[in-house]
């Protein structure tokens, strides 16, 4: 009982004082985002429907950067690597990775396949679901048709890490 108490009394002190969350998600369809996060709306009281939608978000703790500029740097990469893949820009293409990544290998062979073959992806939405000063974690939803076929949504996670430069490069795909 008594760990339960601490528990609780800490859930407590982090919903009163803790960091509020803002939604990030591109809701657009297409490469482009726009930000709808206000800045300005932390000092504000939350309303019933903000709480709502806080109750609803991730259980994580977002850190308050990853929905600034760090995280719009981070779905700009993952844009960054869907329009090379499209323009069949190879060395854009592999520039979004890390040159350590274990995906390299592999996503050079489907970016090799996907030449030619009449494919398309659109990103149906991007959302920073968790980030630190060298890391992020961006929560991806892309429509892909093979060949002219009829588009499939699929979604994922990617995780991005900052270079020696401080620029967000894709380490894994989930």
């Amino acid at each position: 009982m008594h760990i339960s108490l601490i528990v609780l009394l800490g859930l407590a002190l982090l919903l009163l004082g803790g960091c509020p969350q803002q939604n990030s998600s591109d809701a657009q369809a297409g490469t482009t985002a726009t930000a709808s996060a206000d800045p300005h709306s932390a000092a504000a009281p939350h309303s019933e429907a903000g709480q709502a939608d806080a109750d609803s978000a991730d259980e994580g703790i977002v850190n308050p950067n990853a929905q600034g500029e760090a995280g719009e740097a981070a779905k700009q990469r993952v844009r960054d690597m869907v329009k090379a893949l499209q323009d069949g820009d190879r060395a854009a293409f592999l520039a979004c990775f890390l040159p350590e990544s274990r995906e390299l290998e592999e996503m050079t062979a489907m970016f090799d396949e996907w030449q030619g073959s009449g494919n398309t992806i659109e990103i149906t939405g991007l959302e920073v679901s968790a980030a630190d000063d060298r890391h992020a974690l961006v929560d991806y939803e892309f429509r892909i048709s093979e060949g002219g076929a009829e588009p499939e949504t699929e979604d994922g996670a990617m995780e991005l890490m900052k270079d020696e430069q401080g620029n967000w490069l894709i380490n894994d795909l989930g």
